[in-house]
């Protein structure tokens, strides 16, 4: 039985597969913020969902900063308890399997490349807009090399703003005092697309994909069409552009990610 698991600051997301190659089942509940409780927590649903079956490999995605040898998270700005915790030691300590930890969004943005908005392009850029702001780039189905991951949300695009600053569901409602989706005056999610098209014009220069993927809670928000215009006016040096689009994979993308993790994996073994 293979295992993936998507901890976010409010829900927590599990998957399961009995063969590496679909989803058999997905369950969700809410995340616990103490580190203790919430392991204690996931572990007991692995138990429940799985009905004690043989768990070959578990693969979980983390809100925040990995180490170098991804077995523990450094930075994780909504669920602190976590920071510095053997995440990776003490599942495997107490469930006896293999535990794989990645960035949450470097899996779901690996979910919509191979299964989502983004599958049959060869270099995606996933981009998720949510109580923060997150990103990957993934080139043939796998997640970009990297040392401690992408923190697209923490270049600065204007005014010493980061694109988090701006356009992240923290910065709307801090903003406006109200929750994003009170605001129901068109000319603020105007003026919020064309913020978010600088940072994506530079997640084109800096990255060069054949196409955009854009998720989250707050990619509902997005004005698609004004987005592709502007992005169009602030890249005139390229001759054709990669489509922004929205993701279609909900809120599920992160155990899609940890499947086509999975099937990597025994491909590279079979080889």
């Amino acid at each position: 039985m293979y295992i993936f698991i998507d901890i976010g600051g409010t829900n927590t997301r599990i998957g399961l597969s009995s063969d590496g190659e679909s989803l058999d089942a997905k369950y969700i509940f809410k995340s616990l913020e103490k580190y203790s409780e919430s392991l204690d927590q996931i572990v007991d649903k692995i138990k429940e969902y799985s009905k004690n079956a043989v768990l070959q490999k578990i693969i979980i995605g983390v809100p925040g900063t990995l180490n170098k040898d991804k077995s523990i998270l450094l930075k994780a700005p909504h669920l602190p308890d976590f920071e510095n915790k053997e995440i990776k030691k003490d599942i495997e300590n107490i469930l006896n399997c293999e535990v794989c930890l990645e960035n949450d969004t470097a899996l779901v943005g690996l979910g919509e490349a191979v299964y989502g908005a983004g599958k049959n392009n060869r270099i995606v850029a996933y981009i998720t807009l949510s109580t923060g702001v997150g990103g990957v780039r993934l080139v043939d189905g796998q997640i970009d090399e990297n040392i401690y991951g992408f923190e697209i949300g923490h270049h600065y695009v204007t005014d010493n703003k980061t694109l988090e600053d701006l356009v992240s569901g923290t910065a709307i409602q801090k903003k406006y005092n109200k929750l994003p989706k009170e605001i129901l005056d068109n000319t603020v999610w105007e003026e919020y697309t064309d913020l978010l098209s600088m940072g994506i014009a530079n997640c084109v220069t800096f990255w060069s994909p054949d196409i955009i993927v854009i998720g989250g809670s707050m990619s509902r928000s997005v004005l698609f069409e004004r987005l592709n215009a502007k992005l169009a006016y602030y890249t005139p040096e390229y001759p054709a552009l990669p489509s922004v689009v929205s993701s279609n994979l909900d809120s599920w993308g992160g155990l899609y990610g940890g499947l086509a993790y999975i099937q990597d994996t025994l491909a590279k073994l079979n080889k």
